[in-house]
Order: C-alpha cells, then sequence, then structure tokens
C-alpha cells in the first residue's frame, strides 16, 4: 500500500468515526459497526432516528426523520436514497403534512436512487431496486422495482 493510500484509509475511517458521532450526538440511536461513507442529511428530529449494528450509509442518503424511523441490522443504504416519513396530504386544497413512520427490517439493501415513503415497512431481506418509489409495504425477501415499486420476484434464500 502506497502512502498516499495508506494515508487515505485512514483519513476515511477518521471520517467515517465523525459522522457516526455527529448520529449520536444530535440525539440518534446508532448501532456498533454502523459504516458511513460520504454525507449524508437529516431533517426533523434525530430522536426519531434509530440504526441497528453493521448498517452501511453511502454518500448523499437523506433522512427525514419527522416520524419513527427504523433501521434494523445489516442494512445497505446505498447513494442518494431518500427515507420520507413525512410529506403533503395529496387532496385538492388539503395541503397539510402528514406523517407516518417508517420501518426497514434486517438485511435489507436500498439501491441508489430508491424513495421510500411514509408508512412503509420494508420486510426481512428484501431488496428495493435502483430508482425505485416505494410506497406501500414490502414482503421479506422480495426484489421490488420501479415508479411506484412492484414485487419483481421472490428472493431465495441461500
Amino acid at each position: 500500500m502506497t502512502v498516499y493510500a495508506a494515508l487515505r484509509w485512514r483519513l476515511d475511517r477518521l471520517a467515517c468515526a465523525m459522522r457516526r458521532f455527529d448520529l449520536r450526538a444530535s440525539g440518534a440511536r446508532v448501532g456498533r459497526d454502523v459504516k458511513v461513507f460520504g454525507r449524508f442529511t437529516w431533517v426533523g428530529d434525530p430522536g426519531n432516528l434509530q440504526i441497528g449494528d453493521r448498517c452501511t450509509i453511502n454518500e448523499g442518503v437523506l433522512f427525514n426523520a419527522r416520524d419513527a424511523l427504523s433501521i434494523g441490522c445489516d442494512v445497505h443504504l446505498s447513494a442518494g436514497v431518500q427515507l420520507h416519513t413525512a410529506g403533503l396530504d395529496p387532496m385538492p386544497g388539503a395541503r397539510r403534512h402528514l406523517r407516518a413512520p417508517i420501518r426497514i427490517e434486517d438485511g435489507v439493501w436500498i439501491a441508489s436512487g430508491a424513495i421510500v415513503t411514509k408508512g412503509v415497512t420494508i420486510g426481512r431481506n428484501a431488496i428495493v431496486g435502483a430508482n425505485a418509489v416505494v410506497v406501500r409495504d414490502v414482503p421479506p425477501d422480495t426484489l421490488v422495482a420501479g415508479v411506484p415499486a412492484e414485487i419483481v420476484r421472490t428472493l431465495e434464500r441461500r
């Protein structure tokens, strides 16, 4: 390993630790061995955010934590993922904010650019395809994709 590569590796580890510290210091509950690569953003109350052990958070992830946002263990959030626990009422003239919790169970992978909306539960070991928009619950062990996200297939356990 070159001197530059070794220095870069150490700086990346330090940045990851600082981002975890920032989450915890703000009131989020963060498990062990959570890896944070790049910048992320949150709005709302970080006290609503719970992240399990061994999760990975990549560049550009947005946590909208206006309601409970629970992320299980071994969850991978790819670049640009958005998790929104709140949004506007779609009824004409209503224009009020609605909110509901999001629950992401253990072993889930949410691919780049995917959006998860309020009130959704993503079941254990599910995969959400890149740029999908999840507006309803995802069963365990399934692959969903599209806008809105639909089940593509059931995943076999290995």
